[in-house]
């Protein structure tokens, strides 16, 4: 039985996708240390924002569709007991 309760969608950002490809390359406890005390805007930050967005999105993203899936299964379900009501009375 699919389950439909749970939306399995889920959106990942080209900025995300980008920052977290630099993960997968090995460093050197220097490049670790200098990502870490960039007084600018080290790489941790900046996956913790686009991973934040990338949430955001996808909370929005569920509610929507989980909206729309609302917005046509109620009105669907009117129109099956409206007819199923005038069925029987016939």
């Amino acid at each position: 039985v699919p389950s439909i309760k749970k939306i399995n969608f889920h959106m990942k950002s080209l900025q995300s996708r980008s920052i977290h490809m630099e993960d997968k390359a090995t460093k050197k406890l220097a490049d670790l240390y200098h990502d870490s005390t960039n007084p600018v805007s080290n790489r941790i930050d900046l996956q913790a924002r686009s991973d934040y967005q990338n949430d955001w999105l996808n909370l929005i993203n569920s509610f929507f569709v989980s909206g729309l899936l609302i917005a046509i299964s109620i009105p669907s379900l009117f129109f099956i007991a409206f007819k199923n009501l005038l069925g029987r009375r016939m």
